[in-house]
C-alpha cells in the first residue's frame, strides 16, 4: 500500500511538471532590447587608408661615366647643399683622354697648314693652266692633270678642316668626361642611404642603368603616400582636408591636404580583392625627427552635411531582396511601440555615414521615433514584427 501511494505521488508530480513545461513553451517570453532616438546633427564622411612618409623630392645619385670611386665626402644622415661635391672618381684615364685629344688636334692643325700650302700652289697652277688652255698653249692632257691635282688638294684641305673640328669635339667631350669625375649633389637635402664604397667601380648611365651611389632626399618635402580602396576613391578630391596619424607618434595628429590622386589602380589588392589607388598628401606641418619610411594612417574628409537626421549605425538592418532577375539590398530599422511593447519593421533610405552614425535620407521616422539599437544578435536574428520586447 505504501508503495502504491508513493507511486501515485510521483506520477502526480511528473504530470504537474509536464503541464508547467507545456504552459511555458506556449508562452511568448519577452526579449530584452536597447533603444534610442534619431537625432539631428553633422556627419563628416571619411575615406581611410594606410601609407608611408616619403619625400616628394628624392634623387638616386649615379655616375654618368664608368670609373673607380676615389672619395666620398659625406655620410648617411648628412645634409648637403645643391651643387656640393660629394663623390670623386679617379681622373687618370680621363686626363689621358684629354691629352690624346689635344695631341690629335695639334697634328690636325699641322696637317691643315701643309694641305693649305699645297692647295694654294695647285690653285695657282690650275688658274694659269686654265688661261693657257683657252689659247691652246697646253695640251688637254696637261690641263686635265692640273685640274685633277687641284681637286685632290682641295679635298685634302677640306679633310684637314674636318679633322681639326673633330679633334676640337674630342677635346670638348674628353674634358666633359673629366669634369664628370666630380659628382655634385643635384638637390639640397639629406643623404638617406649610401650604396657604394671607396675603391668600388661604378657603371656610367650612358652605358646602362648605372650604379646607384646614394639616395638624397629633401626631408622638408616629406608627404604621406597612402592607398585608398576603389570604393572610397570616387569621393576623394584634390585639396580635401586630411587627418594624419604617424604610427611612431601615436598621440600626434597632423593636418594635411590631398595633393595628388592616381588615375590608375596600382594593381595591388587588399584582402577583399578590392583595387587600391595611390593618394599623396601634403602635411601642413612637419614635427621634428620624422624619418622617411615611417608608417601612417589617414582619414580624408570627403563629404560633410549639417543638421541632418541621423541614426546609430548599429540600428540598421540590411536585407537582400529578390526582384526577379535582380536583387537589391534594402535597409530597415525596428521601431519600438510602447503601447503594445512590440516592435515594427520600417524601411529607410540612408546616405553618408561616419564611424558612429548614418544619415536618414527618407523613411517614416523622426526624432520622436523610438528605435531598437541592439543587441546585435537580437536585432539581426531574433526580432520579428509583433514580438514582445522589454528594453533595458
Amino acid at each position: 500500500m505504501k508503495f502504491n501511494k508513493k507511486r501515485k505521488v510521483a506520477i502526480t508530480l511528473c504530470a504537474l511538471i509536464l503541464v508547467i513545461i507545456i504552459f511555458r513553451s506556449g508562452k511568448n517570453e519577452e526579449i530584452f532590447i536597447t533603444i534610442g532616438h534619431p537625432s539631428r546633427g553633422k556627419i563628416t564622411e571619411y575615406a581611410t587608408g594606410n601609407g608611408k612618409l616619403l619625400p616628394s623630392k628624392e634623387v638616386s645619385l649615379t655616375s654618368e661615366i664608368p670609373g673607380e670611386i676615389l672619395n666620398i665626402y659625406a655620410q648617411e644622415g648628412d645634409f648637403v647643399k645643391k651643387g656640393e661635391l660629394i663623390v670623386k672618381l679617379k681622373e687618370e684615364d680621363y686626363l689621358s683622354e684629354v691629352e690624346k685629344a689635344k695631341t690629335s688636334h695639334k697634328i690636325a692643325q699641322e696637317q691643315y697648314l701643309e694641305y693649305e700650302s699645297r692647295y694654294s700652289l695647285q690653285k695657282r697652277i690650275y688658274t694659269r693652266d686654265s688661261m693657257l688652255m683657252l689659247v691652246n698653249a697646253i695640251s688637254s692632257e696637261e690641263f686635265e692633270k692640273s685640274q685633277t691635282e687641284y681637286r685632290i688638294s682641295l679635298h685634302q684641305l677640306n679633310t684637314a678642316k674636318y679633322n681639326i673640328e673633330s679633334a676640337k669635339t674630342a677635346i670638348t667631350e674628353a674634358e666633359k668626361a673629366l669634369a664628370k669625375t666630380s659628382i655634385f649633389s643635384p638637390i639640397e637635402g639629406t643623404i638617406l642611404e649610401i650604396n657604394a664604397n671607396i675603391g668600388e667601380k661604378v657603371v656610367g648611365t650612358s652605358q646602362m642603368a648605372g650604379t646607384q651611389i646614394m639616395r638624397i632626399a629633401d626631408m622638408e618635402s616629406l608627404e604621406v603616400v597612402a592607398q585608398i580602396n576603389e570604393h572610397d576613391i570616387l569621393n576623394v578630391s584634390v585639396a580635401d582636408s586630411v587627418c594624419v596619424r604617424i604610427d611612431a607618434l601615436s598621440t600626434k595628429r597632423i593636418a594635411g591636404r590631398v595633393r595628388k590622386i592616381a588615375q590608375n589602380s596600382n594593381n595591388r589588392h587588399n584582402g577583399l580583392q578590392v583595387g587600391e589607388y595611390t593618394v599623396k598628401i601634403k602635411l601642413d606641418s612637419l614635427p621634428r625627427d620624422l624619418k622617411s619610411g615611417m608608417g601612417a594612417s589617414i582619414e580624408i574628409h570627403t563629404i560633410s552635411k549639417n543638421n541632418i537626421l541621423t541614426l546609430p549605425i548599429e540600428a540598421i538592418i540590411a536585407k537582400e531582396c529578390d526582384f526577379g532577375e535582380e536583387t537589391q539590398i534594402k535597409e530597415y530599422v525596428f521601431i519600438y511601440l510602447p503601447e503594445s511593447s512590440t516592435v515594427e519593421m520600417k524601411e529607410i533610405v540612408t546616405g553618408i555615414q561616419d564611424f558612429r552614425r548614418i544619415e536618414v535620407v527618407s523613411g517614416a521616422i523622426d526624432e520622436s521615433t523610438i528605435i531598437v539599437t541592439g543587441p546585435y544578435n537580437t536585432l539581426n536574428k531574433e526580432l520579428k514584427e509583433g514580438i514582445k520586447v522589454r528594453y533595458e
